[in-house]
């Protein structure tokens, strides 16, 4: 409809395949999911804008695996079929108005899906591995240990207002909020629901003459999981008379809340202050020579993954059998059960003050940027800026060992043996939380110092100098060329770590014990001291 209604739609096809071949096996895979996406613009009458835009990049892979004779390069039978879901469908709603002169509202709405399942066609065999001699070995070929089946989604929504004025300078005043609904929904377990070891030794017992044994697991987690996360800011972007100075003055208000499994609060920080200032200055009047400084807060929310392991509703436990004999199966023929049942965990969801300090507080950063920008000519632009990062409280869970051995000193209580436990909080920071410390099912309220607990502070810091040249667009050719000196120290990089490739959020191995934490303090994996980058 002309001037009134737009359209624009995009269908790509996709057709990947792979084959492999190894000394005993030979596999395929194909992806033939194709990618949609298209946006629908509508002006109703003027000063109004009415948006769609929406997508799909859902992809499912199919991967067999094959018996294989290398030697005659013969395929062999179908061992397992890998059926792999990632992807989802992706909607935003938007509207933007303008009322008056210089009044502009906008609000938006997006919903997000992410599928991540992946199915075996042996996901129905118990994982069964042979650890009597030699290197463990997977007796059953295609089985995985765990069978994880999961699924993101997102609504968010947001809403602005903008109203641009003269007073003492040019003002574009800016106000709104966001808030976001974050669900993640996992289910896992081990592969046939059991996963058997054949051992030669059990711990506290003597075998007979040839024989062995098997350790026998069940494991079990899963649910829904959300996270609320809400945001208000105001801001000003400031042009004083003349326009030589201009300022950015910002502030912003947001919460977080975590939920478990049977939606509960678990974690709750609201109020977060986080200011944003910034300001530039035409250091000549000529617009040729810019100087600018910029400071900031920038706070990270709790991942739902940590809600997932940390809150889930997690079934833990194992025994051990001696073994009568294995069948064709390779699934063990159990004889007389040895030992006791331990429970690592019994499948309730735990109280949040067992496992999140009470008193916890927010994840934050503070940055501050000076630098100086010169246009040489109409075609190049030089730069030069120094940043400084500093994380200043972190969140990750953290061993308690050491604080409850004192605590339960100072109280005139015996530590029940093997009492051991991992709180959610800030490490350097005092802990507050519940635990049972004599084991008489009585959950004490416990208070720990940081000395206490015997952990240092997260500590990351980050300096860096850029230099920068800049080749602007003239319908031919462009170039941004780019030289970093940076230096990334401390003893923690934040929620995830480069090094070993630990991806849970707020859940790493750094705080996990007192002694790990000896000798952590210099330069962090992740620290890159030059850095060159060229683009054109």
């Amino acid at each position: 409809v002309k001037n009134k209604l737009f359209y624009y739609g995009l269908y790509q096809v996709r057709d990947s395949r792979s084959k492999g071949a190894g000394a005993t096996t030979y596999s395929e895979s194909r992806n033939d999911s194709p990618f949609w996406g298209g946006k629908i613009d509508f002006f109703p009458f003027k000063g109004h804008h009415l948006e769609f835009t929406g997508f799909s990049d859902t992809q499912k892979s199919i991967g067999n695996t094959y018996g294989f004779a290398f030697a005659t390069k013969t395929k062999g039978a179908l061992q397992n079929t890998i059926t792999s879901n990632s992807g989802g469908t992706n909607r935003v709603y938007r509207y933007t108005g303008n009322f008056v002169e210089g009044l502009t509202f906008t609000a938006l709405f997006g919903q997000n899906k992410f599928n991540r399942s992946s199915f075996s066609s042996v996901d129905d065999k118990p994982f069964i591995v042979d650890a009597r001699a030699g290197a463990p070995t997977v007796t059953r070929s295609g089985n995985t240990s765990f069978i994880t089946t999961g699924e993101d989604s997102r609504e968010a929504f947001r809403a602005d207002l903008e109203y641009a004025f003269s007073f003492k300078g040019s003002h574009r005043l800016r106000g709104g909020f966001d808030r976001e609904l974050n669900t993640e929904r996992n289910l896992q377990a081990y592969s046939g629901g059991i996963y058997w070891r054949y051992v030669s030794t059990i711990p506290g017992y003597t075998l007979p003459a040839g024989g062995f044994g098997v350790r026998e697991r069940f494991y079990r987690n899963g649910g829904a999981f959300d996270v609320k996360n809400n945001a208000y800011y105001l801001e000003d972007n400031w042009a004083l008379p003349g326009e030589r100075l201009r300022l950015r003055l910002g502030l912003r208000d947001e919460g977080f809340e975590n939920f478990n499994g049977r939606k509960e609060s678990i974690i709750k920080i609201a109020h977060q202050w986080a200011p944003r200032l910034g300001a530039s200055y035409d250091l000549n009047g000529d617009r040729r020579t810019k100087l600018f400084a910029n400071y900031g807060r920038y706070m990270l929310p709790i991942a739902a993954n940590t809600n997932y392991r940390l809150a889930g509703g997690e079934l833990y436990t194992q025994d051990f059998y001696l073994v009568n004999s294995i069948g064709t199966d390779f699934a063990p023929s159990k004889g007389a059960k040895v030992g006791t049942s331990t429970v690592y965990s019994d499948g309730s969801v735990p109280d949040p003050a067992t496992v999140v300090d009470q008193n916890i507080k927010s994840m934050y950063q503070d940055e501050f940027v000076i630098g100086m920008q010169r246009a040489l000519n109409k075609s190049w632009n030089v730069g030069v800026k120094g940043i400084y990062r500093n994380l200043a409280t972190s969140i990750d869970d953290a061993i308690m060992d050491y604080g409850l051995a004192a605590w339960a000193k100072k109280n005139n209580l015996t530590l029940s043996p093997g009492a051991h436990a991992y709180v959610l909080g800030n490490p350097g920071r005092p802990f507050k939380f519940k635990f049972d410390v004599n084991g008489d099912g009585k959950m004490e309220d416990i208070s720990l110092s940081a000395a206490d607990v015997g952990l240092p502070a997260a500590v990351r810091k980050y300096y860096a100098v850029e230099l920068n040249a800049e080749r602007v667009w003239d319908k031919k050719w462009l170039a941004q060329l780019s030289y970093t000196w940076s230096h990334s120290y401390g003893n923690s990089e934040g929620l995830v770590r480069s090094d070993n490739g630990q991806a849970d959020a707020g859940l790493t191995s750094t705080f996990d014990s007192v002694g790990l934490m000896e000798g952590s303090y210099g330069n962090l994996p992740n620290d890159r001291r030059h850095q060159f980058k060229a683009f054109g």
